[in-house]
């Protein structure tokens, strides 16, 4: 199915850490055969960034602002590149994902990523996944979903994801159940652009459904 410019398909895709946002944005992307883009890997990026220059504490905001600042991210065919290198795996380490969470809630981390994601989906389709998508980035998009799942089905996909991308970690499944609820809190309760379900987002619970039983029923949606 191809859309042409003056008929975009944009669909945002919300939801927890773990509830299955990439795997299924990613093949309602190639359904449609318009472009995937995770908004959580521009903070990613961001906060390797910071952890490279690990003599800067990442919790105070003048700092990374200074260390973003000049750093020069770009998305091309789908892959993040940061300061000219691809990153698109290492920014999946969970220390990566623990700094995203909290320099997330940054004033100015916050407008440059928001600068980055309008620019890179601007007159294009896309299936656009994250935390906000619905609530901030596109608030008036048509189609709007909302993915979640439980803690122990979220930390045992977590887990099978780093095996199979051979990304290193030390933790248990219940140390990164225990990651994800903080993080949870952290997304749920921060004061900019918190993580909540759009009115009128679909909210789909993935603990119990397969791969392409999600695909079929967001795909179902939209067609209806």
């Amino acid at each position: 199915m191809f859309f042409k410019k003056k008929n975009l398909l944009q669909i945002a895709i919300d939801g927890t850490a773990g509830s299955g946002k990439s795997t299924i944005s990613k093949e309602i992307a190639k359904h449609y055969k318009i472009g995937y883009l995770s908004t959580g890997a521009i903070f990613r990026c961001f906060a390797l960034a910071i952890q490279k220059e690990s003599k800067f504490d990442y919790l105070d905001p003048k700092l990374t602002k200074k260390i973003i600042k000049k750093t020069h991210l770009k998305f091309i065919d789908g892959q993040f590149y940061l300061n000219g290198k691809d990153v698109s795996k290492e920014i999946c380490q969970e220390s990566i994902g623990q700094i995203a969470s909290v320099i997330s809630q940054q004033l100015f981390v916050r407008k440059r990523y928001e600068k980055i994601t309008r620019k890179i989906i601007r007159n294009k389709s896309f299936v656009i996944e994250g935390r906000d998508i619905g609530t901030v980035i596109l608030p008036k998009v048509k189609y709007k979903f909302y993915l979640d799942a439980s803690f122990h089905v979220r930390a045992k996909r977590r887990v099978l994801q780093l095996k199979k991308w051979n990304l290193p970690f030390n933790v248990s499944q219940q140390s990164i159940a225990r990651n994800l609820k903080i993080r949870d809190n952290s997304d749920k309760h921060r004061k900019l652009a918190a993580l909540a379900v759009a009115k009128d987002a679909v909210v789909i619970n993935t603990d119990n459904k397969k791969i392409n039983e999600t695909v079929s029923l967001i795909i179902d949606k939209i067609s209806n």
